[in-house]
């Protein structure tokens, strides 16, 4: 696999590589950078517009979310594949002393949704709602009810790797993201101009990360601000222009 991995793209006119550690190694295996694409995750228009308030207010309704502040991470529960629930469940106990009217919604499932309840059983969190899996479509109603929207990392080379699809999609509807600076994104935030960057794997600054979007209206008002400027270039439209107009130049 390897093998076919190093060599194969050597072969190849063009390359399409979804972050920046891609695009080094490519490089460091003595690829010509002017045959590497760079095009990250994006995000349909069509999936984050017309968002239904009523929606929104049952769901609120459902999970007792109202005049809640609501902090809300989706996606896998599979701790080794890097999605640290288990580093943002430590740092809700920070920000549930700081803030009595915080909740934490998780929403998905995975191999460790049974270790993770048990975690937060443990940790004496009862303030965390565990939805289970819910369709895709349902995803932006859920960012939507939510002030902020964490993707809480460690530093590994899964996470350096990966392009984070629900920074994409919180930014999509302007909702404030906090996140570990690994990887690319520092420049898919645009340096925290659309989020929080903070240490990755340290509970602490999550918190703090977290606590501050909660406190400061005006700062969570900028971020969106800036998360609906910054999201416009990475709409599928342009980046399939991109490919195709990359494509076209091949010799």
């Amino acid at each position: 696999f390897v093998l076919f991995e190093d060599h194969l793209p050597k072969f190849a006119n063009k390359i399409t590589v979804h972050n920046s550690f891609l695009k080094q190694r490519y490089k460091d295996l003595g690829i010509d950078e002017k045959k590497l694409i760079y095009l990250p995750n994006g995000i349909e228009t069509e999936r984050f517009s017309n968002i239904s308030k009523s929606k929104i207010s049952k769901l609120k309704s459902k999970f007792k979310l109202n005049n809640k502040k609501v902090i809300l991470y989706f996606g896998s529960f599979s701790l080794r594949t890097g999605h640290a629930i288990d580093l943002l469940l430590k740092s809700f106990i920070r920000v549930k002393k700081n803030i009595k009217n915080s909740v934490l919604l998780l929403v998905g499932g995975g191999e460790d949704i049974d270790l993770l309840k048990k975690y937060a059983s443990e940790l004496k969190l009862n303030s965390v709602i565990f939805t289970g899996r819910i369709d895709k479509d349902e995803i932006p109603y859920y960012i939507k009810l939510s002030n902020v929207t964490v993707e809480p990392v460690y530093d590994t080379l899964a996470n350096q790797a990966r392009s984070p699809l629900k920074i994409f999609e919180s930014m999509a509807i302007g909702v404030p993201v906090v996140t570990g600076d690994v990887g690319d994104r520092r420049l898919i935030t645009e340096n925290g101009k659309a989020g929080i960057l903070v240490k990755p794997g340290d509970d602490k600054e999550l918190a703090d990360g977290i606590i501050k979007i909660l406190l400061n209206k005006r700062l969570a008002r900028g971020i969106s601000k800036e998360s609906f400027r910054i999201i416009k270039n990475y709409r599928w439209d342009k980046l399939v222009n991109i490919l195709t107009k990359s494509i076209a130049s091949i010799a």
